[in-house]
């Protein structure tokens, strides 16, 4: 009874901690072409915008980083996503999006690929802010001075929706975006060059209890990966939850990475 007890007890604080405050993980990048600028990495916010330690938005505007990366999965259902639009609509810094898994509904005649749910509704909620730009198989360029970043958008690749555009990077420093790890079979058989890639969808495990308890994305590394000299790899545990509300050994994350 005693070990029973214990058990309870430990998964309650970890569901007190875990869900209800966000770790700040802050990363240096060396690189002098680009030194001097900051990102911020979101992802997975499953509807989730307010901590006990602090409101998403606002923590984000104290980092005030050149510029904010999210990567899907926004909210759990429709009514969630103007609330966590306008949340983003508060953040000071140019963001620049991609769609997740839980922004597509219904199959279609292919039973592999989904089509978006309510797009009309999410490029609607886009338009209503000049800051927040959605890139699907897409690029765009940050300008700061004579400094250039090319941030690049996968659509969907779980459901073969993905697509490179690009076959030369001209800017100083490639950020490549896409919601699962799954892009890397696509970016490998294509050849893409980058310098930072950011996923999320894996939730860290959301229900880590290590490694003796199989999880479906249990072969992929969590947080920064460096693949060589000029390649980052960062697969972020994300905000939110999704199916159950809980996360063990998985707390939630905002990433922050300066530039030197």
């Amino acid at each position: 009874m005693y070990w029973i007890i214990s058990f309870v007890f430990v998964i309650w604080r970890m569901y007190q901690f875990s869900t209800n405050r966000v770790t700040i993980n802050k990363q240096v990048i060396k690189d002098k072409r680009i030194s001097g600028l900051s990102y911020v990495h979101i992802t997975d916010i499953h509807g989730k915008i307010k901590f006990t330690n602090g409101q998403l938005a606002h923590k984000i505007n104290k980092i005030n980083p050149n510029f904010v990366l999210v990567t899907g999965d926004l909210a759990n259902n429709i009514r969630q996503y103007p609330r966590v639009f306008k949340a983003l609509g508060t953040i000071k810094s140019p963001i620049y999006m991609v769609l997740g898994n839980y922004e597509y509904k219904n199959f279609v005649n292919n039973p592999f690929k989904k089509e978006i749910i309510n797009f009309d509704m999410i490029l609607d909620e886009v338009k209503k802010y000049k800051h927040i730009h959605l890139l699907m198989n897409e690029p765009m360029v940050y300008h700061h001075g004579n400094k250039e970043v090319q941030i690049y958008g996968f659509d969907q690749s779980q459901y073969g929706n993905e697509a490179f555009h690009i076959h030369k990077q001209t800017s100083m420093y490639r950020i490549v975006l896409a919601h699962s790890p799954y892009i890397m079979h696509y970016i490998r058989k294509h050849g893409i060059g980058f310098n930072h890639l950011l996923v999320g969808h894996t939730h860290g495990k959301q229900i880590n209890l290590g490694k003796h308890v199989k999880f479906p994305y249990g072969h992929y590394h969590i947080g920064d990966k460096r693949l060589n000299s000029t390649m980052l790899f960062t697969i972020n545990r994300g905000l939110g939850t999704s199916r159950i509300p809980l996360r063990i050994n998985s707390q939630p994350e905002i990433r922050v990475y300066d530039i030197q």
